[in-house]
């Protein structure tokens, strides 16, 4: 075994170009190998403690030490030397956070821009550094370089500018020579669409139909530049001017659909913008972008209403001639429409036919029907014999009613709560409130009418029953002329007599009184428990049924349904349900407490 070499105390000693570990002189051992003596130190007696005095006051403690404030940047006026217009584009609207934005001003020197602004040296320093331009600070009259750090330049030095010499131009032409640049189309909430009167119309009812809220008003777009005139797509009129619609789409849930955007903006002559700016004064068109924020160039511009758009319909001032109106009240069911009256029934039941020029005509568009249930059917006078063999001893036979009309008139078929099953004769019809408005089975309005604009249209209430055909025409019951479906093959009733004159049955029981002996009393017993009947629950069933059908009539669908979910008829309830969250669906105020 090879032995391990021993270790030194001190390796480094005796080697060459090694310093071994140095001890101070007192800590070193003398050569007898016994260390002196060191003294111990005596520690002073503390002084003796006095006892506080209870009646003199605390001291105040000690102030904690205060944080140094940096100084603040002093406020001077500084300008910044743009290359280009984008890039003074840029720094106006970083300015515009500042709140610096009003107090600056833009100067042209050539090819190069100005931006002149009074604010912190400091947050001038990084913002024309993050936008590309140079800084200087104004120093009696003159733009002196700025080195980007330090204190402020205080005397003039080469390359100063003298700000007399620079032109002032407003801040529309950085706008102008800034330009706009191809962006990709952003998911949209609310658009604006200006557009010629005559595409209008086209515009509101594609829009409607697609549950789109639409509200339009009258401008006039006069040039904002003037290098816009000549090739503008837009003409002026005699007032220097051009008159159209503007349309202001808003999305009841999500966003607006893409397809109507393009669609729209193919039609002629038509410009599809998103809004900016408070109240959306600012309007840009779909598909472009300027250099900086949208909401911050509307600041920077300031007030007036603006329209940025490319050269072939050119950048607008926008001037509102009118208010925004509700683009549902210029839907009409169509010229020289007529609400008729069922045939046999008085005529005053009828309102006169409109004369107010349509905008748009209300029509049916064909819709999936999985899973829909019949509400009513609409007869003639051939399917009335086949009602009596279809329906005699049939469960609806006791909750159904019909209106009918004279000969060769239509007749209608309905139940409280629908009849729930397509009974093969006549057409089917479903329910589209509010109130008993029905449209032909598998079709719906189109444009989309909202359930006020239905309610005023169509009239439609607990005493009338409306079927809408979707050509012009439609046919009004009266629900105070409905009676039982039985009816139709049940007669007048037959006679009842009584089997036993009032007389005779008088002295037979008189007779029978005195030759029976009086009953023994009978022992007590216990009765048997009686079940009640639920409180909630109505014993009559005409009554009830009838102030379901009240409810119903009324639009109150949640109403008929619970009571019809209280006497145990959840088929009639489960579609009452039904009817009520599909006209909740199509409600704004529903979709907004749904997100």
């Amino acid at each position: 075994m090879t032995a391990r070499p021993r270790r030194d105390d001190n390796p480094g000693q005796g080697r060459p170009g090694v310093v071994g570990r140095v001890e101070p002189v007192d800590r070193i051992p003398p050569p007898g190998g016994a260390r002196p003596a060191q003294p111990v130190p005596v520690q002073a007696p503390a002084p003796p403690r006095t006892p506080p005095d209870a009646t003199a006051p605390a001291a105040d403690p000690a102030p904690p030490p205060r944080r140094p404030v940096p100084p603040v940047a002093p406020t001077l006026r500084c300008a910044g030397r743009f290359p280009s217009a984008v890039t003074a584009l840029r720094c106006v609207g970083e300015l515009t956070s500042t709140g610096a934005e009003h107090a600056a001003a833009v100067h042209r020197d050539g090819d190069a821009w100005w931006v002149v602004a009074e604010g912190r040296l400091d947050l001038w320093r990084s913002i024309a550094g993050f936008t590309g331009g140079r800084g200087h600070v104004e120093v009696g009259g003159w733009l002196v370089p700025d080195r980007g750090f330090g204190a402020a330049p205080a005397a003039h030095t080469p390359g100063a500018v003298e700000l007399a010499t620079l032109r002032q131009v407003p801040l529309l032409d950085l706008v102008h020579a800034a330009g706009l640049v191809p962006a990709r189309p952003a998911p949209q909430r609310e658009a604006a669409v200006l557009t010629p009167p005559p595409v209008a119309p086209t515009l509101i009812r594609r829009a409607l139909d697609l549950g789109v809220a639409v509200t339009h008003r009258n401008v006039r777009l006069t040039p904002l530049f003037e290098a816009d005139l000549p090739g503008a797509a837009v003409r002026p009129d005699a007032d220097g001017g051009e008159v159209v619609v503007e349309l202001r789409l808003r999305a009841q849930s999500d966003t607006l659909p893409a397809a109507l955007l393009i669609a729209a903006s193919r039609q002629p002559l038509t410009l599809v913008c998103r809004s900016a700016g408070e109240g959306g004064r600012l309007l840009v068109q779909r598909g472009l972008a300027t250099p900086v924020d949208d909401d911050r160039l509307a600041a920077a511009l300031g007030d007036g209403d603006r329209v940025l758009a490319d050269a072939a319909f050119g950048c607008r001032r926008l001037t509102p001639l009118t208010g925004f109106t509700d683009s549902t009240a210029t839907v009409r069911l169509a010229k020289d429409f007529r609400l008729r009256a069922v045939p046999g029934h008085s005529a005053s039941e009828a309102t006169s036919g409109t004369t107010v020029e349509t905008v748009t005509k209300i029509g049916l568009a064909p819709v999936a029907t999985h899973g829909r249930r019949v509400d009513a059917a609409l007869l003639d006078d051939g399917d009335l014999p086949n009602i009596a063999l279809l329906l005699q001893g049939h469960p609806l036979a006791d909750v159904a009613f019909v209106v009918v009309g004279e000969r060769g008139g239509r007749h209608l078929l309905a139940a409280p709560g629908g009849l729930l099953q397509d009974l093969g004769i006549g057409e089917p019809l479903a329910a589209v409130g509010p109130g008993p408005l029905y449209l032909p089975l598998g079709r719906r309005l189109t444009p989309h009418v909202p359930a006020s604009a239905r309610h005023r249209l169509f009239g439609a209430d607990a005493e009338h029953a409306v079927v809408f055909f979707g050509d012009g025409e439609a046919l009004r019951f009266p629900l105070a002329a409905r009676r039982p479906v039985w009816t139709l093959w049940l007669g007048d009733p037959p006679k009842v007599l009584p089997a036993v004159p009032a007389a005779t049955g008088t002295a037979l029981a008189a007779m029978q009184g005195e030759q029976e002996p009086a009953a023994a009393p009978r022992p007590t017993r216990r009765p048997w428990p009686v079940q009640r009947q639920s409180a909630a629950a109505s014993a009559d069933p005409d009554q009830w049924r009838a102030e379901a059908h009240t409810a119903e009539l009324a639009g109150d669908l949640v109403r008929a349904a619970e009571l019809y979910q209280r006497h145990h008829e959840p088929l009639r309830a489960a579609h009452l349900f039904e009817r009520a969250a599909r006209e909740a669906e199509q409600h704004p105020m529903a979709r907004r407490r749904r997100r």
